[in-house]
């Protein structure tokens, strides 16, 4: 059963809030100390680094802690429960205007993703558990609204993510063509009803 909590745990000799707790993780929003984690996260799905890559994932987890505490919504560590390591990241967003997908969504529209690391990407079972328990905690924290939108790149990404999305609920697809090089991605629609129905 996953629990939607607000509580402290000390993971790997380091406080932080867990909002969800699932049989098997603890997830949690970013701090300051996470900057090596997700860092080290980047470089597990990128072939090359530069100051300017490192000047982004500061910007982006001052982005998320920031966007946490105004939504309680944003940027969230995984980390398995039995280990105390981090398996990866998951997101539930509102802010979407600097998204390249910003053009295919409305102002209230809520956008969902993941990255676990490379060694966890065929433990789709570890992705669907991550995931449901963040999107049902999204659903309560965003009750007004009753859709969750999440992209897919079949280039790119691999057929366990396009599994996972499709597990979850998300339905609908549509190819949509998005930037200046006009990258090829399927947007998928999670409707809360076909969420809590499945």
């Amino acid at each position: 059963m996953n629990k939607n909590l607000k509580k402290t745990k000390t993971i790997s000799d380091i406080k932080r809030v867990v909002v969800v707790e699932t049989e098997n993780f603890y997830i949690c929003p970013y701090i300051e100390e996470d900057f090596k984690n997700l860092l080290q996260l980047w470089r597990d799905h990128s072939t090359h680094s530069s100051d300017s890559h490192i000047e982004g994932v500061k910007r982006r987890i001052s982005r998320f802690i920031e966007a946490y505490k105004n939504t309680e919504l944003g940027e969230f560590m995984v980390f398995s429960k039995s280990t105390n390591e981090l398996i990866g990241r998951i997101t539930i967003k509102t802010d979407n205007r600097k998204s390249a997908c910003s053009e295919f969504y409305t102002l209230t529209d809520v956008d969902f993703d993941y990255i676990f690391f490379k060694k966890f990407q065929n433990r789709t079972d570890f992705a669907v558990e991550a995931s449901v328990a963040i999107l049902d905690y999204a659903f309560k924290k965003i009750n007004k609204k009753d859709r969750i939108l999440s992209t897919y790149n079949p280039d790119k990404d691999s057929k366990g993510y396009k599994s996972v999305l499709e597990k979850i609920g998300f339905t609908d697809p549509k190819e949509i063509f998005v930037g200046e090089i006009k990258e090829r991605l399927i947007l998928y629609e999670l409707k809360r009803e076909d969420f809590y129905s499945t």
